[in-house]
């Protein structure tokens, strides 16, 4: 690590070794991270790529870190975070508008509210950044923001930069074609339409408040822990099992959300493992269902 540090050092990129990560993550959960990086442009992200690459040293990039349960053992990783022209947001033209990979959702919310743009009202209250949104095909109220997206920019695992155009075959249920093929999303094109801001407003404000009467945001999560289909409702199943309430360690199950497992002060990644683990079991059992989590687990 040495070795990658001093090179990092030498080009002036923001690193920490033996970084405790776990402040950082909406579950509060997690350990020490061998080396974090924080990266403020292509360049800067190249770099790092290429130093990782040359040492054989392992890599992820992460967002906001609020859809993951990562392990509170050493994480012996290095974990990049996007930052500088990765969050920048404009509008292309009268039908496009660019944001970065690391724009929260909540500072896109605001942009839309300033610019009157309309039709992404659902995304209000999403935790996280752009890029894990588009990740996972973040959506809510029977909308996803694949439906939005004109073309994603990345950088391949050969650090090659490519525009990749959505030609319906890169976004699925909770799903993206970049799951598996590491690319790293940086930035992305999407589709908009004017509105009035008063309209835009009371859409936004009227779901963030369903939002906070349905889900336990009091607590540290890591949001929906299971995924939904068109024939389910994974909280729905949860609580039919009999499940609100029960604990591990200092996880629950959410009482007033059954898909959210919310961390009480102090939970363990073995405590959510073993929640997760029996909430499987138990749906299976009573509804033959077979549940598939949302939340990536990070080790």
């Amino acid at each position: 690590m040495k070795k990658i540090t001093r090179e990092m050092k030498k080009l002036k990129i923001f690193f920490k070794e033996n970084f405790n990560i776990k402040k950082l993550t909406s579950f509060k959960i997690g350990g020490k991270v061998e080396l974090f990086v924080k990266v403020k442009s292509i360049s800067e992200l190249l770099n790092v790529l290429k130093i990782i690459k040359k040492y054989n040293k392992k890599w992820l990039v992460l967002g906001n870190m609020t859809n993951v349960l990562i392990s509170d053992k050493k994480i012996r990783k290095v974990i990049i975070v996007l930052d500088g022209i990765f969050k920048e947001i404009f509008i292309k033209d009268e039908r496009v508008l660019y944001a970065g990979g690391a724009t929260k959702i909540s500072e896109l919310t605001d942009f839309f509210i300033k610019n009157n743009i309309g039709g992404m009202e659902f995304m209000a209250g999403i935790p996280g950044t752009l890029g894990g949104a588009i990740f996972m095909n973040a959506g809510a109220f029977g909308e996803n923001i694949g439906n939005h997206i004109k073309n994603i920019y990345t950088i391949t695992p050969g650090l090659k930069y490519k525009i990749i155009p959505n030609n319906g075959k890169i976004f699925g249920y909770r799903e993206s074609v970049f799951q598996n093929n590491r690319y790293i999303i940086i930035g992305t094109d999407i589709y908009y339409k004017k509105e009035k801001r008063c309209i835009i407003k009371k859409q936004i404000n009227k779901i963030l408040q369903l939002r906070q009467k349905k889900h336990p945001y009091e607590y540290p999560s890591a949001g929906s822990f299971f995924k939904n289909s068109k024939e389910y409702s994974a909280g729905k199943l949860i609580e039919k099992a009999g499940l609100k309430g029960f604990k591990t360690g200092k996880a629950e199950i959410s009482q007033k959300h059954a898909n959210f497992i919310i961390n009480k002060g102090g939970a363990k990644f073995s405590d959510v493992i073993k929640l997760s683990n029996l909430i499987k079991s138990k749906v299976y059992e009573k509804f033959k269902i077979k549940l598939k989590e949302e939340v990536r687990k990070i080790i």
